[in-house]
């Protein structure tokens, strides 16, 4: 939905032109990456408090969620992402694990030269699309309020 945000355009034109076919992969986790070493500067709860209730909510509302998606979130739990998210060390583990996950060669352990090389143009793009994920998120949250246990 955010593919076409100019944000994100701009995110895409700083990847090397060999992995931008991967940029739906690869952006949002850089900006995961974003959010959790800039966590104080975008939430009003600390970051050990969201995790826990996010746990907590996963946990009450597991049975409601598709099989892929308890599926991707018991291997997001499992391997410590968040954690990992707090550097570029981490973050490159992750997109190395990514890489494995897909048939094509995506090579998407590469794009972590970008995120070096353009880290502050990347950090602002994050910084830019930000508002709109969340009001996006927080939309479409309370759409789903019915549905969802908290």
């Amino acid at each position: 939905a955010f593919a076409n945000h100019p944000a994100y355009l701009k995110s895409e034109k700083l990847l090397d032109c060999t992995l931008r076919k991967s940029s739906d992969k690869i952006i949002p986790i850089f900006y995961d990456h974003f959010l959790r070493t800039n966590w104080d500067k975008v939430s009003d709860i600390g970051f050990e408090e969201f995790y826990n209730n996010l746990i907590l909510n996963f946990t009450k509302n597991q049975n409601y969620l598709p099989y892929k998606y308890n599926r991707l979130f018991n291997s997001i739990y499992k391997q410590s992402w968040y954690s990992a998210l707090q550097t570029i060390g981490g973050t490159h583990g992750i997109m190395k694990q990514q890489t494995k996950r897909f048939t094509f060669s995506a090579n998407l352990e590469h794009s972590i030269n970008s995120l070096i090389e353009h880290y502050s143009e990347h950090r602002n793009n994050f910084f830019e699309i930000f508002p709109d994920l969340k009001k996006a998120s927080c939309d479409f949250l309370n759409s789903k309020k019915s549905i969802v246990h908290v």
